[in-house]
């Protein structure tokens, strides 16, 4: 099972795309019968450096030597808070609108070992979070839910990339599996409210 990661462009290549090369080779050496992959959902449809690494480490996989299948996910309901409090400064939260889809990861998770322990199948299982919300949405709830004081501010994320993400890139409709936990719930559940 591969599920490695790492933040920067430069990082980010060597783990994605030459540790899935050097993996994927030592896979096959060791006769390994199946490699589970994590991927994100619609990452091959916004032309960002991460997401084009993503891609590029999936092509690694669905053309490699080891038998293979993948989950694929929307965002997890930690990458957007990540996400907000990156883009939060000077009491200001920067949302760009952007469609998201998140999703528990310990929802994610639980897909991942079920599709570990079956024969690999050389397909993609979709796992969505419950609701297609704006980002803008979810700053709002977060900072309800975290008693945070800051101002939701738009901002336009400029080209492709921008575009693609308002349109909602990296959600689905088309889910195998839908997860049941609301941003909301998840942000009460886990502690952060």
């Amino acid at each position: 099972m591969d599920a490695a990661n790492a933040g920067g462009t430069k990082r980010a290549s060597g783990t994605l795309v030459d540790g899935t090369e050097r993996l994927l080779d030592a896979e096959a050496a060791a006769g390994v019968g199946h490699h589970v992959s994590i991927d994100i959902v619609g990452c091959e449809a916004v032309p960002m450096a991460y997401f084009e690494l993503k891609t590029a480490q999936q092509h690694l996989v669905e053309s490699g030597p080891v038998p293979w299948s993948t989950v694929s996910a929307t965002q997890f309901h930690e990458f957007a808070v990540a996400t907000l409090t990156s883009y939060t400064h000077l009491g200001l939260t920067f949302a760009p609108p952007m469609r998201v889809q998140p999703v528990a990861s310990a929802e994610v998770a639980a897909v991942v070992a079920g599709v570990a322990q079956r024969a690999s199948s050389g397909t993609r299982t979709v796992v969505t979070g419950p609701e297609v919300r704006e980002l803008r949405d979810l700053a709002r709830a977060w900072k309800r839910g975290t008693g945070r004081h800051s101002l939701v501010t738009p901002v336009v994320l400029p080209g492709a990339a921008g575009r693609a993400l308002r349109d909602g890139a990296l959600t689905s409709d088309e889910a195998d599996v839908i997860g049941r936990t609301t941003f909301e719930q998840w942000l009460a559940s886990d502690g952060r409210a």
